[in-house]
């Protein structure tokens, strides 16, 4: 039995879990959290600085709708050459490559995007916003009541 389609699925696995730890570890609140009245009022943003967060995001928006629509396309690639009974190696390898770079992309634009946005914020506004993060992820997990 061919391991490529195991060893490509358990990379795959790994280099999602990489990107949910490091985006865990920025400690930004999901969606568009700058317009938040409850995390407005919990970081203390003030509107010159929700105005450059939004310039931020429309800045990069387009990049990120096409560089998740790449990464998409190349899941789609390797969902196909993997479901058949024969894999061509190099033509998943190559593939997988590609997804990874896509994923990277993605990755990197979203770092650079949390990175100026958090040059914004004080010290104190940035400990605020990973207490803010993480009250609205413990409200979004099931089973949990909120803080």
């Amino acid at each position: 039995m061919n391991v490529l389609p195991r060893v490509l699925i358990g990379l795959s696995m790994l280099a999602i879990a990489a990107t949910l730890i490091s985006a865990q570890d920025l400690k930004v609140p999901p969606g568009k959290w700058w317009q938040d009245p409850r995390v407005i009022q919990h970081v203390n943003l003030t509107p010159d600085q929700q105005d450059k967060i939004e310039s931020i995001f429309r800045k990069n928006r387009r990049d990120l709708v096409d560089q998740r629509a790449q990464l998409d396309k190349c899941r789609i690639d390797l969902d196909d050459l993997l479901s058949k009974s024969s894999v061509d190696e190099t033509a998943a390898l190559g593939v997988f490559e590609r997804l990874q770079a896509a994923r990277l992309q993605v990755e990197r634009t979203t770092f650079i995007m949390r990175m100026q946005i958090k040059n914004l914020l004080s010290a104190e506004q940035q400990k605020r916003l990973e207490e803010a993060a993480d009250r609205l992820r413990q409200q979004q997990k099931p089973n949990r009541p909120p803080l």
